[in-house]
């Protein structure tokens, strides 16, 4: 497989993953309300603000990263949630609180256990770099297109 098909492949993999995510949140935002709140982070009214626009964001760049002119701030996008995200479940570990990631709607994810946090951190530092591998491969293509 050429790079720039690895490159593609890899781009609608990331973006499924973020459609998935996006739906099975929004499918049930009560619950997610509720992921959110046991993290600890953020009041209920914030909660549910994220509860009810997140998984939206999550789909429209999903989407975004599938549509070539809006596939860098997509991915821009894309890396900026995933290292939020990163970095709400090492604070959740740091605290050593006993909770589901809610990655993939309520329930989804590591139930607090450490083997599944690492999971989970283990799953969106390999997504994280994914994503600012293509951010870096898009600017790369961007700056050849402006030279020439």
């Amino acid at each position: 497989m050429t790079r720039k098909a690895s490159a593609f492949f890899l781009l609608v993999v990331i973006a499924a993953i973020f459609i998935a995510a996006g739906v099975m949140k929004a499918w049930n935002p009560a619950a997610f309300a509720e992921d959110i709140r046991n993290y600890r982070l953020v009041p209920w009214s914030a909660n549910v603000v994220l509860a009810l626009y997140l998984p939206w964001l999550e789909m429209a760049v999903g989407g975004a990263l599938l549509w070539r002119k809006t596939r860098g701030g997509g991915l821009l996008l894309a890396l900026g949630m995933l290292l939020g995200f990163l970095l709400a479940i090492l604070s959740a570990w740091w605290r050593g609180l006993n909770i589901s990631c809610g990655c993939f709607g309520s329930g989804a994810g590591s139930a607090g256990t450490s083997s599944g946090l690492l999971w989970d951190v283990g799953r969106d530092v390999v997504l994280l770099l994914s994503v600012a591998w293509l951010l870096f491969r898009e600017a790369k293509i961007e700056k050849r297109i402006c030279e020439n």
